[in-house]
């Protein structure tokens, strides 16, 4: 009788419990507490490394004053830096704005990123509460380069945008190749989702062609399973999408700038260094995609395989084609980061069972502690250098009030990944300098000259 009336209890508990994570209040807390967080994080983050030049017009005409100064800066971007025009303007446009327009707009962008991956693992089931905590987590745990790719200006447009417009550009292929619906019933819908993707294509080199193979597997696969037929505003798409990665590709300053020209050799180095960097920041991620592939095979569930591996597949397709890339900075990991993450997290989802339910919300929670930890070294890190950069702007301005036209100003420092300027440019410390970044500074401070000096 005891036993009967604990088992109860417990029953209870559970039941408690589960309409807790159902509650539709606490989820829109989740989301505020998120949108809250990103955007004091974002109001944080100063300008940083190539914000300062895109202050200025690559035409070589001055400072970006109107909207109108930025055209002819991206023609002339194409010729000597990149191809990626689209994230560029935005970069151009949003620096003619006091910084709390981006910040504002960026941290809603942040938002719908977790909300469309939200979408991705959980579907159309009931609210989860734990799950979009825990999506939020593991964005801030294993995100390489967080603040380079989530708050820096450039870094944001470029990363952080373009991931979370492919994402969205996706949905309708993957809703097609998994359900066979087309969630687009529309005519005008449709033409201007075609449209779109002129502009995805020339957003950013990994998440353009990624974008491209993921949904054209996606509708052969839908031909050759489901035996429907595709839409043409999805075949016109891929079109668009193929047109825009050609002229962000066929750029003179791409191949200039992005693309490897060490021949054979270059390319082998290049795919050891690719390999090197997946396993050195997503090994986790690997062992957790394998381990729930394997458990889905062997406990016989169907559903979600299929987008499961895609997933990893375009993980992998947005790595390696690093083979023929330059250079590899870790902030080009934010695209192989989330589409495996999205891998894993479909087919966790299956196991949201009574069988399993014990195992999935502890492993939700697990993460959500590492992350905890990370939370709080990290929101320090960004303060700190926030901190940093005000200190430097005072100094500049008091040195300039005493007609000082060479500053001698501190470089910035960061400890953390969650920090913009962790890993980026930062003043160059020889007098007479002709860095980039410090003849790009002198022009934010108008002066002469700026030379850095280094914190003890």
């Amino acid at each position: 009788m005891k036993r009967k009336i604990s088992k109860d209890r417990n029953e209870d508990r559970l039941f408690s419990l589960k309409k807790l994570n159902e509650n539709q209040v606490f989820f829109w807390l989740v989301l505020l507490f998120i949108a809250a967080v990103m955007f004091i994080f974002n109001r944080c983050t100063s300008f940083t490394a190539d914000d300062y030049s895109y202050m200025n017009s690559f035409a070589g005409t001055g400072r970006i004053e109107s909207i109108l100064d930025i055209f002819p800066s991206m023609y002339a971007h194409a010729f000597s830096m990149n191809g990626r025009l689209v994230p560029h303007f935005f970069v151009q446009l949003f620096l003619l704005f006091p910084p709390y327009v981006f910040d504002i707009i960026n941290t809603f962008i942040f938002l719908f990123l977790n909300l469309i991956l939200y979408k991705y693992i959980f579907g159309n089931n009931k609210i989860n509460v734990l799950g979009m905590t825990g999506i939020f987590a593991a964005v801030w745990y294993f995100v390489p380069a967080f603040g380079q790719t989530m708050l820096w200006l450039d870094g944001s447009c470029n990363y952080l945008w373009g991931i979370t417009f492919a994402f969205w550009y996706l949905y309708p292929y993957i809703r097609l190749m998994r359900d066979g619906e087309d969630v687009l019933k529309k005519p005008a819908p449709k033409y201007l989702f075609a449209a779109a993707g002129l502009l995805l294509g020339n957003w950013l080199e990994t998440v353009s062609f990624g974008t491209i193979i993921i949904s054209a597997t996606a509708l052969i696969i839908y031909k050759a399973v489901q035996k429907g037929k595709i839409p043409l505003y999805m075949i016109s798409g891929i079109g668009f999408m193929c047109a825009g990665f050609l002229a962000m590709m066929l750029a003179p300053g791409t191949l200039k700038n992005k693309v490897a020209s060490e021949g054979l050799s270059g390319y082998a180095e290049n795919f050891l260094e690719a390999m090197d960097m997946y396993m050195a920041h997503l090994s986790w991620l690997v062992i957790a995609f394998i381990v729930l592939l394997t458990c889905t095979v062997i406990f016989g569930y169907k559903k979600n395989i299929e987008v499961s591996c895609l997933f990893f597949f375009a993980s992998l397709i947005t790595n390696f084609m690093h083979i023929v890339a330059a250079y590899y900075p870790e902030r080009n990991m934010l695209a192989p980061t989330l589409f495996l993450l999205i891998a894993s997290g479909v087919l966790l989802e299956n196991f949201q069972t009574d069988r399993f339910a014990a195992a999935v919300v502890s492993t939700c929670w697990i993460l959500i502690l590492f992350s905890g930890v990370q939370f709080f070294h990290g929101g320090y890190d960004i303060y700190s250098t926030y901190v940093q950069h005000r200190q430097r702007d005072a100094l500049a301005a008091e040195q300039k009030k005493n007609g000082i036209e060479e500053l001698k100003l501190p470089c910035i420092t960061a400890a953390t990944k969650y920090s913009a300027q962790y890993g980026l440019a930062d003043l160059d410390i020889e007098e007479d300098s002709v860095y980039w970044f410090n003849i790009a500074v002198a022009k934010y401070y108008e002066v002469d000259s700026v030379t850095g000096i280094e914190q003890e």
